[in-house]
C-alpha cells in the first residue's frame, strides 16, 4: 500500500548506506578492484513474472512480508565466507536495520486499518514438514556438515563463469 512506500524507501536507503559502510570498512573489492557498493536500484528484483516460479523474496511480499534480496559477486561470497569481520559487519548492518525499521514497522502495520498487503494468505500445512531442534540442543553433524558445503560452494563459485563488476 501507498502508507508502506516511506518505509520501504527507508528500508532501501538503511541498508544500502549500512552495506557500502561495512564493505569500505573491510575493503571488499570486485573482481575490477573497486570497493563493493549496495545498488539501490538493480535491474535484478525477486519478482519474475506473472504465472512463473517464484523467488522467496517475492512470495514474502505476496504475505506482506517485507522482504531483500541479495545478489552477491563472487568476491564477497568468498569473503563472507572466510572472514569473521566482514561477516560480522554484513550480519550486523541487517540486524541493524531490522531493529530500527522492521521491528517498529511490523508493530505499527499490526494496528494499522489499512488492509493487509499481502495477496496471498498462509496455509497451516506448509508446516507439516518442517522439523525443529529444541532449543539447547546440538546437532553434531551441522559443523561438518556446514564447512563442507561452504568449501563446495566456494569451489563451485571459482569454476563459474559470470560477469564481474
Amino acid at each position: 500500500p501507498r502508507e508502506d512506500m516511506p518505509f520501504v524507501a527507508s528500508l532501501k536507503s538503511g541498508l544500502c548506506e549500512s552495506l557500502d559502510v561495512a564493505m569500505e570498512e573491510h575493503g571488499v573489492k570486485t573482481a575490477k578492484g573497486r570497493v563493493i557498493s549496495v545498488d539501490l536500484d538493480p535491474d535484478l528484483h525477486g519478482y519474475w513474472g506473472k504465472d512463473t516460479v517464484t523467488t522467496i523474496s517475492h512470495q514474502s511480499v505476496e504475505l506482506g512480508i517485507p522482504a531483500v534480496q541479495f545478489e552477491m559477486p563472487p568476491n564477497l561470497r568468498e569473503k563472507l565466507a572466510q572472514s569473521g569481520g566482514v561477516t560480522g559487519s554484513f550480519a550486523s548492518a541487517i540486524k541493524d536495520i531490522y531493529e530500527k525499521l522492521v521491528v517498529p514497522w511490523w508493530e505499527n502495520r499490526a494496528g494499522s486499518q489499512t488492509p493487509w498487503p499481502g495477496t496471498k494468505r498462509l496455509d497451516p500445512t506448509w508446516a507439516d514438514s518442517v522439523a525443529s531442534l529444541p532449543a539447547g540442543s546440538s546437532n553434531a553433524n551441522f559443523e561438518p556438515w556446514a564447512t563442507k558445503l561452504c568449501a563446495d560452494l566456494l569451489e563451485l563459485d571459482r569454476k563459474t563463469s559470470e560477469v564481474q563488476i
